[in-house]
């Protein structure tokens, strides 16, 4: 789950403006209410470089409140 202060909309929009590709839990549903959860793909054609460098970028967003990004023009 998402630490609070983050939705799963929220986190996968604030990911997929940074250029990563994220699923929100709904997603893998099969029955009750989604989770604050998303899902990343490590799969696909990127080098280690851009592997590490999302990592990071995603790292940094669960570890700051959404209100900071929202900040940032």
């Amino acid at each position: 789950p998402l630490p609070e202060g983050w939705s799963r909309v929220s986190f996968a929009t604030h990911l997929r403006n940074s250029g990563i590709g994220v699923v929100t839990s709904d997603a893998f549903l099969v029955s009750g209410a989604a989770i604050e959860a998303v899902r990343v793909c490590l799969g696909g054609r990127a080098s280690r470089h851009e592997v590490v460098n999302s990592l990071e970028v995603a790292a940094s967003a669960l570890s700051h409140p959404p209100a900071i990004y929202s900040s940032i023009v």
